[in-house]
């Protein structure tokens, strides 16, 4: 059982956002972060509603990703995306 999953949101065959419904329907308490080149409020509002936890920008990743890992692992958000 891994702490915390990180997914990319563009992913071969199935999406990090459906992926992430997956599995949070099978483990509603798993962390999950998606990590992504996408922008887009409405995906990030959509991701949350899923229940992910953590929204990372790529440009941003290297600052921010192991903080929103960490910040999933306590069950707490953490979004960043350039502004």
């Amino acid at each position: 059982q891994p702490d915390a999953v990180v997914l990319d949101l563009s992913m071969p065959r199935m999406d990090g956002l459906a992926a992430a419904r997956v599995i949070l329907s099978r483990d509603p308490a798993a962390r999950v972060v998606l990590v992504t080149v996408h922008h887009d409020a409405g995906i990030v509002a959509a991701a949350l509603k899923a229940g992910v936890l953590g929204y990372v920008s790529k440009l941003l990743a290297g600052e921010e990703l192991f903080g929103a890992v960490h910040d999933a692992i306590r069950g707490e958000r953490h979004v960043s995306i350039p502004l």
